[in-house]
Order: C-alpha cells, then structure tokens, then sequence
C-alpha cells in the first residue's frame, strides 16, 4: 500500500524523520517535500516525489495530504505556528511515535508530536501539540510537556513537573518533581533543574545558573 505525505521542512530533522518512518512502516510512503532552502538535495532520496515551495504547505491543492511538521529546535516558534494554522484549518497533522517507546496508555498526546526511539513516557503525562521528545528522553507521572516544546536526547522529566511552550531542555538534563520550567525558556546541556524557572529564562549547569543577556545560548 502506498501513502503521500508532506513535509514541511526537509533539513536534517525532516530527513531523520522519513528514515524512521520507513523503517517502521509497511507501507510505501511518497514524500511531498515543502522546502525554499538552496541547502535541501534531493536527488538521492527515492521517496521525495516533488520539492515545492515553503508556502504551498497552506494551498488547496495539498489539502488531502497528512503532513510532518519537519522543524527542529532552531524554530521553535515557526513550527508551533505552523502547527496551529494546520489544526485551525482541519488540515491532517501527523505524530510519530517509535515503535521502540514506553508509552503509557494514560498518557495524552496531542496533534504532531514526534518522539524518537527509547523514550518512556509514564502514566498520566500530557503532551503538547508539536512538541519533540529525542531520544532516550524520560517523562515521569503527571508531567506536562508543551506545546512546540524541544527535549535533547536523554532529557529526564522526574514526576509532577511542568515544561512550558516552546522552551528547549538540553541533553541529558533533568528536571527534578514538582518544578515549573516557563515558555520561551532555554536550558544547557547536562543542566540539573532543582526550582521554578520562569518564562524566558536561559541557564545552565548544576547547580543551575540564570545567563545574562549578553550570554544567552543560541540555538543553531
């Protein structure tokens, strides 16, 4: 059986994505691509039918398909965005779960949400719409992730804690029961995440230090 999709951002992220799910589907996937970068070949890549326009994920003539939003950590903002307009417009949104993750079958997740092989997702937590879990990331009981939110691989969510929208968690960083970390917020590498961190906040480290303006850490 053969399946068109589209994806929306064909960089490494979107790549990675189409190599996990040819490797865990039966089915025969065709891939419309929605991509202006001069840096996205496709040429080698079998299961890119067309290269479109980054726009054109929005036209009539795409309505039918189920899209991939394929945005990874350096555009948080645009791909909540885009995932948005595609629910508000009845547009289909596609979630991959690897077959590989621990998923609890109280958990909620909503629409778009990708997480990556290895991953434990314990009962009761919920998961924003478009957020990204990489791999080996752990949430514990009735944890929150939101929406468009990014966890590096080996990120550790203990019990009852709360990670806000678009806020990025560095690899292998844990965030201890009970915390609050807020929108917009940027966590370093290895970071240990102890108290309430509040909305816009970079830091790093542990013990865990807020950075100053001039020392924020870029994502790129």
């Amino acid at each position: 059986m053969e399946k068109t999709v589209g994806f929306i951002g064909f960089g490494s992220f979107g790549q990675q994505i189409l190599s996990h799910l040819k490797q865990s589907t039966c089915e025969s996937l065709r891939v419309i691509a929605f991509d202006d970068s001069s840096e996205v070949h496709t040429e080698n890549e079998p299961n890119i039918t067309q290269l479109t326009a980054f726009v054109d994920y929005q036209s009539q003539d795409y309505a039918h398909l189920e899209f991939f939003v394929c945005l990874g950590y350096t555009q948080l903002e645009k791909r909540l965005e885009i995932t948005h307009w595609l629910i508000e417009n009845e547009r289909k949104l596609a979630s991959f779960v690897h077959p590989t993750v621990a998923l609890s079958s109280s958990a909620t997740l909503g629409q778009g949400v990708i997480i990556y092989p290895g991953s434990i997702i314990d009962h009761n937590v919920n998961i924003g719409n478009g957020a990204i879990l990489n791999n080996g990331v752990i949430v514990s009981h009735d944890s929150s992730i939101g929406a468009g939110s990014f966890l590096a691989p080996g990120v550790t969510i203990c019990g009852n804690a709360n990670i806000g929208e678009r806020s990025f968690l560095g690899a292998n960083t844990t965030v201890s029961n009970n915390v609050h970390v807020g929108d917009n917020c940027v966590i370093g590498i290895s970071s240990l995440v102890q108290t309430d961190v509040s909305g816009g906040i970079h830091a790093i480290g542990n013990p865990l230090r807020i950075l100053p303006k001039n020392k924020r850490i870029h994502l790129s």
